[in-house]
């Protein structure tokens, strides 16, 4: 598909270690947000949070009007719920009884924009 583009971004210490990132791709005006993860070192101080915003600027750029994932129960849905962020749907009993959430956010698009 000539518009599908990889989106990787990382979270690095002073060092050069990775300490997080994101993983995704987008596709025509789609964002998929495949992987977000963080080391537990730099969790809860807005990392989580500035990766998915740097994500969803890019998909902007990108032209890119919806974003999506998936997470499961003992992960993170509350987070991408606070990020506005809406449950498609949700599946369960997998793995130990854990359910799989699938949530989706409309981009707004840049003042000015033609997208």
């Amino acid at each position: 598909m000539g518009n599908f583009r990889e989106l990787a971004l990382f979270l690095k210490d002073a060092a050069g270690h990775t300490l997080g990132g994101l993983l995704g791709y987008s596709l025509g005006t789609w964002l998929h947000i495949e992987t977000l993860w963080l080391t537990e070192a730099v969790r809860g101080g807005g990392n989580g949070t500035a990766l998915l915003q740097a994500a969803e600027d890019e998909g902007r750029k990108r032209g890119c009007r919806v974003v999506d994932l998936a997470t499961f129960d003992y992960q993170a849905p509350g987070f991408y719920l606070k990020k506005g962020y809406e449950e498609l749907g949700r599946l369960t009993g997998v793995g130990a009884d854990h359910s799989v959430h699938y949530l989706a956010k409309r981009l707004s698009q840049p003042e000015g924009s033609a997208a």
